[in-house]
């Protein structure tokens, strides 16, 4: 590579880095594209030259930011694979919660996603699709799978919220955690106290969901002002 294209690639990963910690730091609709310019010591041009614009750097930072996590590089979430899915639950949890609590570049995506949650942008239908909806779809399969394969899909679903929809609510509502009860759930010295919590809970749930449907149905109740069905005839006997 020429030494332009070197400082090219180079000016541009700091702007990017840039984007970043600001976009992380004060959500999008705050941060400028001077000030972005400006901690990477990058020409206020740099932004329309390199991105095409603040929307379209915001699009690459929050990419970029995911690929920060250790979720996105180490978390395998593999319903067909030979790692047992409560093991797999058990390092997705692990995993989600010391990037959230990290005080590091891990804890990027997470602190832009609570803004989002908030303030959304044109960027969160595409955070929903291409990081959530993939990974919902193996966690749903995962639970199919822990269930033996019983219930239906909605009930696997039901499944699942009670997991990622804890785990959403300590992520964006952090704050709001912080100020009702004087403690940070996601403190860094307790996360592996909320992890466990967390898997037992969950994984508890399962079970009691798994003999809940190996239990036979109970009768169908009648809906109000529902006459009771006729009896069956008597069967004809014949001549003794």
């Amino acid at each position: 590579m020429s030494h332009r294209g070197c400082v090219e690639t180079d000016t541009r990963q700091r702007v990017l880095e840039s984007a970043t910690r600001l976009f992380a730091e004060r959500g999008y609709r705050d941060t400028t594209v001077h000030e972005i310019c400006e901690q990477a010591g990058a020409n206020i041009a740099a932004v329309n030259y390199y991105f095409g614009g603040k929307e379209k750097l915001y699009g690459a930072v929050w990419r970029h930011a995911y690929s920060l996590t250790r979720e996105s590089r180490d978390t395998v979430l593999d319903p067909d694979g030979e790692c047992p899915p409560e093991q797999q639950i058990d390092h997705f949890v692990r995993t989600r919660l010391e990037d959230v609590s990290s005080a590091g570049p891990a804890s990027y995506f997470w602190r832009i996603l609570e803004k989002e949650h908030h303030d959304p942008t044109p960027a969160h239908d595409a955070i929903i699709h291409e990081v959530f909806l993939p990974l919902g779809q193996r966690l749903e399969r995962l639970i199919a799978r822990m269930l033996d394969g019983r219930g239906s899909p909605r009930q696997w679903r039901l499944c699942l919220f009670s997991l990622v929809g804890t785990m959403g609510f300590l992520t964006a509502h952090r704050g709001i955690i912080r100020r009702v009860f004087g403690h940070d759930v996601l403190d860094a010295a307790d996360c592996h106290l909320l992890h466990e919590h967390l898997v037992r809970f969950f994984l508890g749930g399962i079970a009691a969901t798994r003999r809940a449907l190996s239990r036979p149905a109970p009768p169908r109740a009648m809906a109000p002002g529902e006459a009771p069905a006729a009896p069956e005839p008597p069967t004809a006997q014949g001549d003794r």
